[in-house]
């Protein structure tokens, strides 16, 4: 049978009875590994966030600089460069190019371009030809540029102008029918 006695006691120096306790390393608590680990952890972050945001900076400033350039007086084709009030479309035999004013957009600059583009030929579209024509149009612009202001020039070409006009003619009757919906929604036919 194993005795189940406790251990012995030794007397100390001053003549009490002492019991010898274990030595334990000096390390910190559940606490201060906390604290440890999450200084660690926001330190990371903290660089990483940093890296994005210089990322990020580097990034719009890159762009800012390396957007789509709008040609400049000296790119355009002499006949071109005739002044226009904003909102204004001329067709010339290079070009249709619209200045544009505020709230118009590609599809306004098209619209106007193919106004002007049948009244100079003596061509008519129905209001669903002239849909597909814009809707075209818009799509092929000479300089294609994501953002437009008032007072920018959009210019289309001619080869496109009249492929525009030459593909809505030739719309077959159940295409046109599709278009009808949209047709409706246009008040400026």
């Amino acid at each position: 049978m194993a005795d189940l006695s406790q251990p012995p006691l030794l007397p100390s120096q001053n003549g009490t009875l002492e019991m010898k306790s274990p030595i334990f390393a000096a390390r910190p608590g559940w606490g201060g590994r906390l604290s440890a680990w999450l200084k660690k952890i926001f330190q990371v972050r903290s660089a990483i966030y940093f890296l994005l945001a210089i990322g990020l900076v580097v990034g719009i400033n890159w762009l800012a600089r390396h957007r789509t350039a709008q040609p400049s007086a000296t790119e355009l084709p002499i006949d071109d460069m005739a002044i226009k009030t904003p909102g204004q479309a001329a067709v010339t035999a290079s070009t249709g190019t619209v200045t544009l004013s505020a709230g118009q957009g590609l599809t306004h600059a098209a619209r106007q371009v193919i106004r002007q583009y049948l009244e100079a030929n003596n061509t008519t579209l129905t209001p669903e030809q002239k849909v597909y024509a814009e809707d075209y149009l818009r799509r092929h612009p000479v300089t294609p540029t994501k953002t437009l202001h008032p007072g920018q020039t959009v210019a289309f070409g001619a080869s496109d102008i009249t492929d525009s006009v030459t593909k809505a003619l030739a719309l077959p009757d159940d295409a046109l029918k599709n278009l009808t919906k949209y047709a409706k929604k246009v008040s400026s036919f």
